[in-house]
Order: C-alpha cells, then structure tokens, then sequence
C-alpha cells in the first residue's frame, strides 16, 4: 500500500530516493505523511478536509518548516506522530509495513556518488572500508587507541557554523579543568592555527604533514596555546590516509586524557572518516538558518540516526538570536534530536579571533556559560554547577 503525501517535495523525494510508495488520491494509501511547511501554505478550509479524508488513517506529521506548539498539538490530537526530516522514512515504513527492517541502509539517503560506496562490514570490531555504502560511517573501536582517552569531534557539513571555535573552547574547557588536552586539526583546509594566533608556529611544530619525523616524541612536542592546550595544526599539503589518522590519534592518547579533533565539511574523506568513526562524541553543528540543517540531514544525519538514539552525536545550535529563522528546538525536531545544546551569538568570537585566544578566556563573554554546559556534555556530566562553570559565570575566568 501506498503513503499519500501531503508535504514539501523535501519529503516526498526522501520517501522515493529510500523506496517507500507514494499516491496522490487518499483512497488508495495506508497512512498520511504531513509537514509543516504544507500546513502553513494553505488555508484551513484544505487542512480541515485533510483530516475529515484522513480520518482513521495513522498519519505522521514531520517538522521540515517553523511551527507552533499549537498546530503540532492539532495534529497529534489527530493520531498523529511527530517526527524530523532523518526520521520520516522510518516512520512511513512503520505505519504502512508494522515492522522495521532488519537493516537501515535501504532508509539512508546517499550522500555521495554511486563511486563513491561500498559494502560496509557492519561490525564495530572490523576497521572501517575504503568507501562507506551511502555514506555510512561504522564506529570502530581502534585497537591501537588508549580507550581512556576521551575522543571528541566538532563536525558540520557547511561552513561558517562555529565548529573550529568550539574546538578550540572544548580544548581550552578540558585543559582549564587541569586535564592534559591535545586539539588536532584535522580540517586540512582549515585555519584553526591562525584563529588561534599560531599560525606562525605550524612550521616549527608537527602538524599533519610532518607529523611522522617526530616520532614518538610527536605528543610532547605539540605546541601549546595560552588556553593550556596542545595543538596539532593542519600542514599545507592537504592529504592525510585513514591509516595516518588512525596512526596520528593513537600516539596522542598515549600522553593526552582529552583529545577534540576540528573537522572539514566532508565527512567522506578516508581520515575524516577514520577519525569520526573511532570518535566517543560527535558535536554536530548547524545554524538556525534555512539550509544548514537541511544539509546536514541530508548529507550525515539520515544515515546516522543510531548516533542520535546512543547519544553519540550531540546536536550544538550556534549563533542563536531572537531573530533566528528557526528556532532551536525546530532544528532539533527536524534532526530527530530529543536533547540538544544551544550557544547563543556572540561578538566574543570575534574579538577571541583578533587575540589570538579562546572565548573561554574572554571575561566579557555571554557565551562562556553555554559553552560550559557543551563540554559538559563530552565530559558525561548533565548537571550544571563544576568549579569551572561556576568560577566563568561569576566573572573570576
């Protein structure tokens, strides 16, 4: 049976591109697929005759467009279940076939090109391929890699959201806590050293081109930032393996508790994708602007989505304002994400930028407060109240 659709072309092409049935005539379908974006383009005279055709159909109502709690409340009186962009196939498969399949790859939506696939191995305990099936990234427990060390990723799939600037805060969280802390720069087109005012210093330190003339002494010999932390910097070459990642992490957990890696936008690439499946946390960044989360599910998140149910990925909302196009807990819906973070924007970055320093270390920073609270996220720790924290907020940082 068929899923009638009454919702974005977003919607519908994610049903097509993962196999799920649609039609256009009520009659014919087992379940109605709904959004928000076509609820608020048509009058309630359409919306009413919807239901009145729908009734006794389970329908599923996903948040792909801002909305109220109201409308999401009408719609669940209806019988309908709320969901995000990542989680609408599953969900249309759920009401039209009773169970889920055994395997969620037929649910992914591709993320790359047809050559760029293969058939993962499906176990954590195998390293993972030259090439991921639809993007996927199986996490992958290094044998090579201290287990103690705790392996942090700041992610996004668009630029300009504020990942290198919550790496480089995370860094300086764990090393102010008094934790030995290393941040690489694994964003080989990055310009984590500049923001950092080391930019100078790549070429008389390792980074990720002359990373392996250093030996075993590569952890000791990192060169240190003001915030208290060692930094790895992307070298100017741009190339690194999965082997080279893997090489490159491992000897650094040997000295370092905390390790927080900086990612470029492409998840795919053989380190970047190494480094993210052997990563404890993945801090997901966007924005609340149109299509950056929509990017993001498209891209990493629909093919993720046991990171969101085990807590591997972490969404982080940057630069909020009052004048948001979303607001924070939409771009959560849409993600799938029950619990998220939220980091307010802040001219502290940029002035953080122009010294050479970490907003953490800025005393007039409105943001150091939510910061806090993402780093206690890495560090397992849900309730607010650390010494650090209290101590930032307080103004004595």
């Amino acid at each position: 049976m068929s899923v009638f659709v009454a919702g974005s072309e977003a919607v519908r092409e994610l049903l097509k591109i993962n196999g799920i049935p649609t039609t256009e005539t009520l009659e014919k379908s087992k379940a109605v697929v709904a959004s928000t974006s076509w609820y608020s383009r048509f009058g309630g005279r359409d919306k009413e005759e919807l239901f009145r055709k729908a009734l006794g159909l389970p329908g599923v109502l996903v948040i792909d467009a801002p909305t109220d709690w109201e409308t999401i409340a009408v719609f669940k009186e209806k019988g309908f279940r709320v969901c995000g962009l990542s989680s609408v196939c599953w969900e249309a498969w759920r009401l039209t076939e009773g169970e889920l399949p055994v395997s969620p790859v037929r649910f992914e939506v591709p993320a790359q090109p047809a050559n760029n696939t293969f058939e993962p191995s499906g176990s954590i305990e195998n390293k993972p391929e030259e090439k991921e099936e639809n993007g996927r990234i199986e996490p992958y427990i290094s044998p090579l890699f201290n287990q103690d060390t705790l392996l942090l990723a700041s992610f996004s799939t668009k630029g300009g959201v504020g990942k290198t600037a919550l790496a480089s805060n995370l860094g300086a969280y764990f090393a102010m806590q008094g934790r030995s802390t290393a941040v690489v720069d694994f964003d080989l087109e990055g310009n984590l050293a500049e923001v950092l005012g080391l930019l100078e210093q790549v070429d008389r330190y390792p980074n990720t081109d002359n990373w392996r003339e250093y030996g075993k002494e590569l952890p000791r010999r990192l060169v240190a930032h003001s915030a208290g932390f060692r930094l790895l910097p992307s070298g100017r070459n741009g190339r690194l393996t999965d082997e080279d990642a893997e090489e490159i992490l491992s000897r650094l957990s040997r000295e370092y508790e905390v390790i927080v890696v900086d990612f470029g936008t492409n998840p795919f690439a053989p380190h970047a994708r190494m480094a993210l499946s052997m990563a404890h946390r993945a801090f997901l960044l966007t924005i609340p602007e149109q299509g950056y989360m929509e990017t993001l599910i498209k891209r990493f998140l629909s093919a993720h989505r046991d990171w969101v149910e085990s807590g591997k990925a972490v969404l982080v909302v940057n630069k909020v304002t009052p004048a948001s196009y979303y607001r924070p807990e939409h771009v959560a819906e849409m993600g799938g994400f029950k619990v998220w973070k939220e980091i307010p924007e802040d001219p502290a970055f940029e002035a953080a930028k122009r010294a050479g320093k970490t907003v953490l270390q800025m005393k007039k920073a409105d943001s150091r407060e939510w910061i806090c609270a993402v780093a206690e996220e890495a560090a397992g720790r849900r309730q607010r109240g650390s010494s650090l924290l209290d101590r930032l907020v307080r103004g004595r940082g």
